[in-house]
């Protein structure tokens, strides 16, 4: 450390050491100060030729600052003090390869400094993400600051004494590689011979054997507390303890045995106990392959119980829960069986399957689902205990996972599974059916179709700022009869067909649920899989822009009543107060490139018009619009959006009317409607002449009607009348 390094006036040892608790670095010259500051890690840059010395103040006289543990991380040197304070060495072990070159002085035995330097590395143990290399102070005060760091915590359990103790990294490289990391701790000596990394030979025993002692009071207190942990209980304590077979992989394993409830600490207070628990688990791990029958020899219940599972005894035989827990574990992966409540888990649920073969208490769905059973559901978990109940009573129709996996296929596959395309759909033609398909043949139980309007999907509103919701929940017990729901088809084929009772909205979001108890198998005996509520959206109108017009058209689908699939429909325009009845009519182009659909809103709430003047109960705002061939496969749709009575849907194919109230053809629902003026218009006050025009009809036929129009330019239909002079629909 160069003195320049130090910002004056922190170079002034005396004024550094004015603070009775600071620790300081310094050099022996004492004009290069560091201070150390608790919690924070401070930076030294090391110095060839410098012998640093850490120091604090006491009360009558400087001492060496105890409870310091030394970590190399690579060429760092990290030295940490209880108080948090902590300072890194830079390039320690690069630049300090002897103690003649330079050296760290920290607290040893008596009171006396311990000198550290790049030759006293030894064969330290893995600890803090570095090398254990050093470490001095009171028992109880290490083991704080070792808490929850690998290694480290081994290294200080396994110190002899119970004050004052020191950590050294052992010469003795045989001693090392024989007993491992704990034994290696336990060479760190008591007051009498921490000051040297050599220890004689003859007392590598009975440090060994305090070091076995110290690991199984660990893993004794463990046990009894339920607090077994990698950072306390790692691999290393059970190998200082005498125990084989612990390691990284299974150690979770073990140490999860150690926590359950039926393992106490006079359970695992002697080597010969703890390695039962070791050998048992590692038995258990060795079945778990994921392939079935690979294990030669049966676990037995004493290999269960001896790793804290209750309620397992005997050997495997055919029909009894054993059986099929081990049958179960075999086919399992180890990361399945590899704690104490998952084997725990199983073992109920297996002991709850034979149960239920006898009639018995059945399993439950989460333990079927801990058995490694697949397709149980809520919905079908009754059906699938009375299966298992339906089994030999003596348990051999379910002693294996594969045996209970077909007995619960079956079970499943009598439930009607109900599906449809309609999921996610944005553009569903209004008048289109509703289409379910089934996996299997349906009868039909009680309860509601519910068909649910949540609102507009265009900004929060419906086609023309529509905030109407218009739901419809129909009861399958009148349904068929009311023509709203048909069933055809068998077995895979079978389709459900909801004919709603008005058009669905335009532009709106809905969703389609089921009541539970609607379908049925074909017997009437299980109740088909609940249906998840199915989300989709209607067709929103193409806006008119000059120019453009039909191709503004929204595409739309409509479901297929004999495949459920969807198919394409007609496209759709909204056509809503353009042009009007004093000027030329707007000639939007031709319809010949598909089928369209001409939409305005219906402004009539109920028939009979605003004044009970006889209106058919439709109402639109004055628009006077063209377009050539308006075929058979076009509409004009009057949308009526309360949908609270029924008015007709007018297409190019009728031809057959004789007034608004007594069309015949044609769709129910929201009405349709072309209207208009011809050229020349006979207008009697506020009434005008409306033609419908149907050009391209066989016919030729064309309706007119008598429109009353009110002040805000709203028209109401009273009467419809035969033409027989074609003209440009308008």
């Amino acid at each position: 450390m160069q003195p320049d390094d130090i910002p004056a006036p922190a170079q002034s040892y005396q004024q550094a050491m004015q603070n009775l608790n600071a620790i300081v670095v310094a050099s022996p010259s004492q004009s290069g100060v560091v201070v150390l500051t608790p919690q924070q890690l401070t930076t030294v840059n090391t110095q060839a030729g410098q012998h640093y010395k850490l120091r604090r103040r006491g009360d009558n006289n400087l001492q060496t600052p105890d409870n310091v543990v030394a970590v190399r991380h690579g060429d760092d040197l990290h030295l940490r003090y209880a108080d948090g304070s902590a300072v890194s060495f830079e390039n320690f072990y690069s630049v300090c390869t002897n103690g003649s070159e330079c050296s760290v002085d920290v607290a040893g035995d008596g009171g006396q400094s311990f000198s550290l330097s790049g030759a006293n590395v030894g064969n330290g143990v893995v600890a803090d993400d570095g090398l254990l290399v050093y470490a001095h102070g009171e028992h109880d005060v290490l083991m704080s600051m070792a808490q929850d760091q690998k290694g480290l915590s081994s290294a200080i359990l396994g110190l002899s004494g119970t004050e004052e103790v020191t950590y050294l990294p052992p010469s003795n490289q045989a001693i090392g590689l024989a007993l491992g990391a704990m034994a290696l701790a336990a060479l760190a000596s008591s007051k009498t011979n921490s000051n040297s990394g050599n220890v004689p030979l003859g007392a590598d025993a009975k440090i060994a054997g305090d070091a076995a002692t110290r690991a199984l009071a660990a893993i004794s207190s463990a046990a009894d507390n339920d607090s077994a942990k990698s950072t306390i209980t790692d691999a290393a304590t059970y190998l200082a303890a005498g125990v084989s077979g612990v390691s990284a992989e299974n150690l979770g394993a073990v140490n999860s045995a150690l926590d359950s409830k039926a393992i106490t600490g006079a359970n695992a207070g002697t080597a010969a106990q703890v390695q039962g628990i070791v050998n048992a688990y590692n038995a258990i791990l060795s079945s778990a392959d994921g392939s079935v029958g690979s294990t030669a020899t049966p676990l037995t219940g004493a290999q269960y119980t001896a790793v804290g599972v209750t309620g397992v005894s005997g050997n495997s035989q055919p029909g009894n829960a054993l059986h099929l827990l081990d049958s179960v574990v075999d086919v399992s992966a180890p990361t399945l069986v590899d704690t104490v409540p998952e084997l725990q888990l199983m073992a109920n649920a297996a002991a709850h399957v034979i149960s239920g073969a006898a009639g018995g208490a059945a399993p439950s769905l989460e333990e079927l689902k801990a058995l490694g059973i697949v397709g149980v559901t809520d919905a079908n978990l009754l059906s699938v205990q009375n299966a298992i109940a339906n089994t030999a009573d003596n348990g051999t129709g379910v002693d294996t996972q594969a045996a209970l996996q077909i007995v619960v296929n079956g079970a499943v596959a009598s439930h009607p599974i109900i599906s449809t395309a309609l999921g996610g759909v944005s553009n569903l033609d209004v008048s289109s059916d509703l289409v379910l398909t089934a996996n299997q043949t349906v009868t039909l139980g009680t309860g509601f179709i519910h068909i649910t309007d949540k609102g507009g999907s265009n900004g929060g509103t419906g086609y023309q700022s529509d905030t109407n919701t218009n739901n419809q929940d129909i009861d399958v017990a009148s349904a068929v009869k009311s023509g709203l729901l048909n069933i055809s088809g068998t077995g895979t084929n079978t389709k459900i067909i909801i004919n709603p009772q008005w058009d669905l909205d335009l532009s709106s979001n809905y969703q389609i649920s089921i009541d539970d108890t609607v379908f049925r198998n074909a017997d009437g005996t299980q109740a088909a899989v609940p249906f998840v509520p199915i989300n989709f959206s209607t067709v929103t109108p193409g806006t008119h822009t000059t120019g453009k017009a039909i191709t503004e058209a929204a595409a739309s689908q409509i479901m297929n009543d004999n495949t459920g699939l969807l198919v394409a429909s007609k496209s759709w325009l909204d056509v809503q107060a353009i042009g009007n009845n004093t000027g030329s009519v707007a000639q939007l182009g031709t319809l010949s490139g598909g089928a369209f659909a001409l939409v305005m809103k219906n402004y009539a709430t109920t028939p009979g018009g605003p004044s009970g003047d006889g209106s058919d109960g439709m109402a639109a705002h004055d628009t006077f619009v063209g377009f050539t061939n308006f075929g058979a496969d076009d509409v004009v749709y009057l949308d009526s959006q309360v949908n609270n009575f029924a008015t007709q849907l007018f297409e190019g194919k009728n031809t057959q009317m004789t007034d608004g109230s007594n069309q015949t053809g044609g769709l129910t629902g929201q009405n349709a409607l072309v209207f208009g003026e011809v050229n020349t218009p006979k207008q009697q006050g506020n009434q005008a002449m409306v033609l419908l025009g149907l050009e391209n009809n066989t016919a030729n036929t064309i309706y007119s009607s008598i429109y009353t129009f009110d002040a805000n330019n709203i028209g109401w239909a009273n009467v419809w009348h035969p033409l027989t002079a074609p003209v440009v629909m308008g």
